[in-house]
């Protein structure tokens, strides 16, 4: 037997071997039998003297009389971690080749087969597996030496699946499905959040610039101070300077979101920024929006223009946050206490109803907070005042216990 130490120079590659080891450190081609350590030769498929497969640490045992070579096959994937491992014999191959042959096509052909390189060679087409009874045997791939290099999207799971939600636009994406089945104006800017930072994420962009986040959000007209107070406090997403990522529960998310949007079964579009368009024009529902009085009245802004001082005076305070599991009367109640922040001192229905919409983002109707707001159990925090309604001292107490129990 050779001493191994002998060996100086690889059989496959001619580079300087270490004193150790098993494999060329340029090439990392199995030079020494793992078995008995005595070297190889140049395209061995086993050791000359013990017979041990290359590969293996062991000899395997003689079918029919004679050495039965081992095939290993190794496959890698990215961003999904798949990975997959097979070793059989010479005489299982017939069994299994079309089989492991039609999986191997089916992994790889996604990819461009220029990026997928071992060293020595670049492979140019996908392996296949001998036919069976050939005799002939598999390839080995050795997964320590192929690169595969990421794609800029994958071409399955929830890669593709958002296919259907953005489209390409460049280095960016642009919204292509706009009804996320949203409950509200901030649900939406949620959704649209969540999944445009995933959608980033599968295209292999982690973490993405929040500027590239704020510009979808107002391009969708969601991006305001609830939707940025939002963002930066009641979010799963981690900001850091000019970069923004998921955290886990973001990213189930917007995984849950992206399976919502696509359910078949669930048809109802939710809020859009085209559908708040429309109810922002008319005030609210558009029966209930028309101004009273004689006909050809300029209708009054008045709501809006509270709105508008709020969103600017808000202090970070998120008033749809607040409300989204609230009563009629506890949303009345916010509304009227915000309203006298930004200098009014009584609204009517229609006002608190149209201000709601517009600073809080959700749609109640005239009627409902009227009759609420006349109810007995109302008077302790509502009273009526010059034609409206403003908080008595309990009512701006239970305001700013909801203030404080959100923050």
């Amino acid at each position: 037997m050779n001493d191994y130490r002998q060996i100086q120079n690889c059989p496959s590659c001619s580079a300087l071997l270490a004193e150790r080891g098993f494999f060329c450190a340029s090439c990392a081609v199995q030079v020494r039998c793992k078995e008995c350590r005595e070297s190889l030769e140049n395209g061995a498929r086993a050791c000359v003297m013990c017979g041990t497969p290359v590969g293996t640490g062991k000899a395997e045992a003689n079918v029919n009389g004679s050495a039965s070579s081992m095939n290993t096959l190794e496959l890698q994937e990215d961003t999904r971690s798949r990975s997959l491992r097979i070793s059989f014999t010479d005489a299982a191959i017939g069994s299994i080749g079309a089989t492991v042959n039609e999986l191997v096509s089916n992994k790889l052909a996604s990819h461009d087969p220029r990026s997928l390189k071992v060293v020595g060679g670049t492979i140019p087409t996908v392996p296949q597996l001998p036919a069976a009874g050939s005799g002939a045997t598999g390839p080995v791939i050795d997964a320590a030496r192929v690169e595969d290099r990421k794609p800029l999207v994958p071409p399955t799971g929830d890669a593709e699946r958002m296919r259907n939600i953005f489209e390409f636009d460049g280095e960016d994406f642009k919204l292509e499905e706009n009804r996320l089945k949203a409950d509200s104006r901030l649900d939406y800017a949620r959704r649209l959040t969540y999944l445009f930072i995933y959608a980033h994420e599968l295209a292999g962009r982690k973490p993405v610039g929040f500027d590239r986040v704020k510009k979808i959000l107002e391009t969708s007209k969601v991006w305001d101070n609830n939707t940025r107070h939002m963002l930066k406090q009641k979010m799963a997403v981690e900001i850091d300077g000019d970069m923004i990522r998921l955290k886990k529960e973001g990213r189930e998310n917007a995984i849950l979101a992206l399976e919502k949007i696509l359910d078949t079964a669930q048809s109802d579009a939710g809020w859009t920024p085209e559908s708040q368009s429309r109810v922002t024009k008319s005030g609210g529902d558009a029966k209930e929006a028309r101004p009273a009085g004689k006909v050809g009245r300029k209708r009054s802004n008045q709501a809006e223009e509270w709105a508008a001082k709020w969103e600017k005076h808000t202090d970070n305070v998120d008033g749809h946050f607040i409300l989204k599991d609230k009563t009629i009367i506890e949303k009345a109640i916010l509304a009227l206490w915000a309203i006298h922040k930004v200098g009014g001192k009584v609204a009517s229905a229609l006002f608190i109803q149209r201000f709601i919409a517009a600073a809080f983002s959700f749609s109640e109707k005239q009627r409902s907070i009227g009759v609420t707001l006349e109810r007995e159990n109302a008077r302790e925090f509502v009273i009526q005042a010059d034609g409206g309604y403003k908080l008595t001292p309990s009512g701006t107490k239970r305001a700013e216990q909801m203030t404080k129990a959100a923050k």
